[in-house]
């Protein structure tokens, strides 16, 4: 038994510690004074987080307050694990390592993490004292002390067209396509996420949510290309699988998934599978969003 809890919190802490130095090292370049974008200008997921953050803090301060320590590490491991780990973070590493350095799908998602890593070293610093100052350390300087910090202040913004609901529904979609990647992938009709094609059937405000994300719905996937169709379209054997096709369906979100091997070719710089890979005669072997991003204006991205 004692083992057993030892492993617990081994894990936990590693799981938090993971998390920091992931925030830290896509923070290194980031100037907050300098390289921040407006509050009100950010992506969308970007805003969606923070709000997230928010929350979460908000249950932080009140099990603290409550002397309830077993609460706050809850509380912070799952913030970690399942909405940074598992979604958020998942989903900006593509803009993270493949849009313009100083563009502004990175700077935005810079500008969130900047806001998430300041509260994230407050809550841990009660109960992970010597990791919090090395963080903070990292983040401010050799000559600060994060123990006289207060609670952080996160900033106000307007509300974003894809509302806290829309992304609920929109992270439920998501989990059911990985699942369906994950069977897929397991029956050799792909390989990786990138490999994939997928088509979501959906109606109602399934339908409505998916929908605001438009052409940036592949980004919250993580797939080489997502398309969003009528349920009325959806294959008449929604449980069928055959070798091209894996099709079900979730009556609980009204939504179906079907998944196949994506066409194309892949861009050897993003790794997505396109049909307008050398559409750039300088560039052969990359795809018109990458060409944006080597030797254009940078792509811009709204909501993911």
């Amino acid at each position: 038994a004692g083992k057993t809890v030892f492993k617990g919190a081994i894990d936990m802490y590693r799981r938090i510690r993971n998390t920091l130095r992931f925030l830290l090292a896509n923070t290194d370049d980031f100037d907050p004074a300098t390289n921040s974008v407006d509050i009100n200008e950010l992506v969308s997921l970007d805003k969606f987080i923070i709000e997230r953050a928010q929350t979460v803090q908000a249950q932080i301060i009140s099990a603290y307050d409550a002397m309830d320590f077993h609460q706050v590490t809850q509380h912070i491991t799952a913030f970690c694990s399942q909405d940074l780990g598992s979604f958020y973070l998942d989903i900006i590493k593509d803009r993270q390592y493949t849009t313009q350095t100083d563009g502004q799908p990175r700077r935005s998602a810079q500008t969130a993490i900047y806001h998430i890593v300041q509260a994230l070293i407050r809550w841990i610093t009660p109960i992970l004292s010597f990791t919090a100052q090395e963080a903070w350390e990292v983040l401010h300087g050799a000559d600060n002390y994060v123990f006289t910090e207060e609670w952080y202040t996160f900033p106000e913004f307007e509300l974003s067209a894809i509302s806290n609901d829309d992304w609920q529904r929109i992270m439920l979609a998501k989990d059911m396509v990985n699942k369906h990647i994950e069977t897929a992938r397991g029956e050799k009709i792909i390989n990786a996420n990138l490999s994939a094609d997928v088509n979501l059937y959906a109606d109602g405000a399934m339908h409505e949510s998916l929908a605001k994300l438009g052409e940036e719905l592949r980004f919250v996937l993580i797939t080489s290309s997502a398309t969003l169709k009528p349920m009325s379209d959806a294959p008449a054997d929604k449980t069928s699988t055959d070798e091209q096709t894996d099709a079900s369906t979730d009556e609980s979100v009204d939504l179906v998934v079907n998944v196949s091997a994506a066409a194309g070719t892949k861009c050897v710089r993003c790794w997505h599978i396109r049909d307008d890979i050398g559409t750039d005669s300088a560039h052969p072997e990359l795809c018109a969003r990458c060409v944006t991003n080597v030797s254009g204006d940078g792509e811009v991205r709204h909501y993911a």
